[in-house]
Formats: structure tokens, C-alpha cells, sequence
């Protein structure tokens, strides 16, 4: 028998002192040598004995020890085991080959940033060892969510960049997301959610050079944007007296629709499939409410008044409703908006006004029609909130005359106004 066998059955016969050396060996296999300090909690009477007198010191009434293993190199070096060899003293009391935690660390850092040499390696040319640096240096939190896929998921990672590198405005292209996702990944949910979506629209941020979109509209612009339609047959908006071009040439769909005087639903799918608004009107009238809109529709019609055209966007506007606007003012159509005198219309009215400043008039949204179209629906304070936010000067005078009043005016009442002027 050995000195460490010895030493073995030594620690085995006195068990105040095993819950000390579990705690050692623990320490070893994460330092990866003998050293630092170990803690025993909730002492019992036992083990206070037991490694007061191995460590020749008094440690009774302490619920707590905390030992040095300069103590503990002390103690064997005043006993006849001081020429064991510890790491062969704790290989026999765990029953197994220690573990050497910080190797284990060496050796899974040496790995991972291997693997990651390989991806930037095949991925050298493509937009992914850039924009691999900037998350790195910018983005830290996201940076480690990235590392984690490539490391637990190489082949999604892969297929994201593929995704981006093929984003269909490359090619002047457009197509529905999920049909891309399909030809990328043989999924047409891949970039539905997770990881896969938050590359791909951090990806054509980065691509596009464009700063992250705030709100869910902004988002479903900039996938289109990029070529890639969220939801091209939902999305959709009403208009009347609007007519489209196709390789400099009229569209027939939209000129049937024109000729006729006819409001229909055009969707994001029929505006993928033109080049742009052709200039046949010289302004848009936009009504927030169908039924306002309808009555100008039928009376524009009535009267032949064929330099104006019609937009409806019931309400909030959605992706449909901001491409159309953005296609009447690229061929400079003028744009003239009205709606309902409440917080969300006012919202609304001032969202479109940053948006499009010169290139939209506010129509009828003064002082004077808010009182021509007041009602008796109050409206709540929470509501009335949401006009502090205000940033256009008329809007803003509006906006406090309604905190005033506190009451909703809508624009049901202003038709004939609305009519006067257009005639």
C-alpha cells in the first residue's frame, strides 16, 4: 500500500472530513490544480472536530469554515503524509479520473473559435465577416445570440446568409416572404419568428444601410423594401380614379377601373405587378372614413371631375396604403389627407404630414371645421394623452381646441364641404 492509499483510508475512516475534501476536489477540477480557498456551511459538531484537529486549530462554534489550502498543504506537511501526491489522493476518493475544468474551458474556446474561422472562412464573400464584426463591437447581447447559433446551428445560419445575399431587390424582383423562405430553406415558416427572422431583417437593415424600423408598418416596409412581401393579398387598401403604367405603357386592369370611374381594392400584390402612377389626375383626396369616401367617390363621378382620383385607408394606414402614397408623390400627384377630428385621427394626420410635408395638404383640418363637425362623444382622458405628441403647428392648435372641448367631431358632417371643393 501506498503513501496515497494510506492517506485514502485515512480521510475514509473520519467522515467529519469528507464534506471538506468533496469541496476540494471540486476546487481542483475547476482551477485545474490545488489552491484557492473551500467553504463548509452548516458545520456539524462532527466536522468541526475532525478538521479543527487535522488543521491544529480550534474551530468550535463556528457554523462556517473557510480554508485556505495553504492551511491544508500546512497541516499534511506536519503529518506523515506529506510526500503524497494530492491529485492521487483525490483520484482515489472520487473513484474516477478528475476532471480538469479549465482545459475542459481551453479546449471548448479552441473549438468553437475553429468552427467559427471555418463560417467566416465560406462565408468570405459575402456581406457576413463585416457585418460578424459590427455585431461584435456594437451589439455584444445580440453579437453571443448569433455565436450561439453558429456554434449550435451552423446549417440556419448558413441558410440565413444565403437568404440575404439572394434578397430579391438585388434582381429588381419581388416575392412573398414565405415563397422565399420556401426556395431558401424548403420552409415557408422559416423566417416566421426566432433567430431565422431577426437575421434576415438584421441582415437587410445592414445590407440596405438602413437604421431599424420603430413600428410594425416601418418593418413590413422595409422587407418590402428588400423585395420580400409579408402578406401581398390581405394587405390591401381602396381607390378610385387612379391609374397605373407597366413598361411605359397603360395597364389594363387599372385603366378599366379609371375609365369607369370605379373604386376597387387594390392590394400589395396588384402594386408589385406596375412601374409606377401614371399622371393622369393632378391630386388624391384621402378619407379615413368608407362611407365619406364612397359619397365623393359616386359625386366625383356624377360630375366628371377627371383630374382628381380617391384613397381610402380605414383608418390606420397599413403597407398597401404608404407604398401607393409613396408611388402619387414619386409621380408627383398631390396628396390632400382629411379625417376624423379625434386623438387617433389627429395621429394619424400627423404621421402623414412628417412623413410627406409639402407633398400632402391637410385638408379641412382646422379650428373652424372641427367646430362644424363637433359631437356629443366625449372622449377620455387617457385618449386625450396620445395628443400631446402632436408635432405639426395646426395640428398641435387643433389638438389643444379638442382637450378643451374634450369631445370627437367627425367627418360624416363636413361632406359637403368636402364637395364644395372638389367641385
Amino acid at each position: 500500500m501506498n503513501i496515497e492509499q494510506e492517506f485514502y483510508l485515512f480521510l475514509k475512516e473520519r467522515k467529519g472530513l469528507h464534506r471538506l475534501f468533496d469541496a476540494w476536489i471540486t476546487q481542483y477540477e475547476r482551477l485545474g490544480y490545488a489552491g484557492g480557498s473551500v467553504v463548509v456551511e452548516n458545520v456539524k459538531q462532527e466536522e468541526m472536530e475532525a478538521i479543527g484537529t487535522f488543521l491544529g486549530c480550534d474551530l468550535r462554534k463556528q457554523k462556517q469554515i473557510h480554508i485556505y489550502w495553504r492551511q491544508m498543504q500546512k497541516a499534511m506537511d506536519n503529518s506523515r503524509f506529506s510526500t503524497c501526491n494530492i491529485e492521487e489522493v483525490f483520484t482515489l476518493w472520487k473513484g474516477k479520473p478528475l476532471r480538469n475544468k479549465k482545459e475542459e474551458r481551453r479546449k471548448k474556446e479552441e473549438f468553437e473559435n475553429k468552427m467559427i474561422e471555418k463560417v467566416l472562412e465560406e462565408t468570405k464573400d459575402t456581406y457576413f465577416p463585416m457585418w460578424w464584426e459590427l455585431q461584435k463591437k456594437q451589439y455584444p447581447e445580440f453579437f453571443h445570440k448569433v455565436k450561439k447559433l453558429l456554434l449550435e446551428d451552423k446549417e440556419t445560419l448558413l441558410l440565413c446568409i444565403q437568404a440575404i445575399e439572394q434578397l430579391p431587390y438585388l434582381t429588381h424582383n419581388k416575392k412573398p416572404l414565405a415563397v422565399f423562405a420556401a426556395e431558401i430553406s424548403k420552409d415557408p415558416h422559416f423566417f416566421d419568428k426566432g433567430m431565422s427572422y431577426q437575421m434576415l431583417y438584421k441582415g437587410i437593415c445592414y445590407r440596405m444601410k438602413k437604421e431599424e424600423p420603430n413600428t410594425l408598418e416601418e418593418k413590413n416596409k422595409l422587407f418590402y423594401d428588400a423585395g420580400l412581401i409579408r402578406d401581398d393579398i390581405s394587405n390591401y387598401c381602396m381607390l378610385c380614379h387612379i391609374n397605373a403604367e407597366i413598361e411605359n405603357q397603360g395597364h389594363a386592369g387599372w385603366n378599366g377601373f379609371f375609365m369607369n370611374y370605379e373604386t376597387w381594392n387594390v392590394s400589395l400584390w396588384n402594386l408589385s405587378q406596375i412601374d409606377k402612377i401614371k399622371k393622369d389626375i393632378k391630386k388624391v383626396y384621402i378619407l379615413e372614413n368608407p362611407s365619406v369616401y364612397r359619397m365623393l367617390c359616386e359625386y366625383g363621378k356624377k360630375h366628371n371631375i377627371n383630374d382628381i382620383g380617391f384613397l381610402c385607408t380605414s383608418g390606420q394606414l397599413n403597407l398597401c396604403a404608404y407604398i401607393l402614397l409613396d408611388m402619387l408623390v414619386d409621380s408627383k400627384i398631390q396628396l390632400y389627407y382629411s379625417g376624423d377630428f379625434d386623438p387617433e385621427g389627429i395621429q394619424i394626420a400627423d404621421k402623414l404630414k412628417q412623413r410627406y410635408k409639402e407633398n400632402i395638404v391637410l385638408w379641412h383640418y382646422d379650428e373652424h371645421d372641427y367646430r362644424k363637425c363637433i359631437s356629443n362623444k366625449t372622449i377620455s382622458e387617457r385618449r386625450l394623452m396620445m395628443l400631446r405628441n402632436i408635432k405639426d403647428l395646426k395640428l398641435i392648435q387643433v389638438s389643444q381646441r379638442i382637450e378643451q372641448e374634450k369631445r370627437s367631431g367627425y367627418q360624416e358632417k363636413l361632406i359637403d364641404v368636402y364637395k364644395e371643393d372638389i367641385l
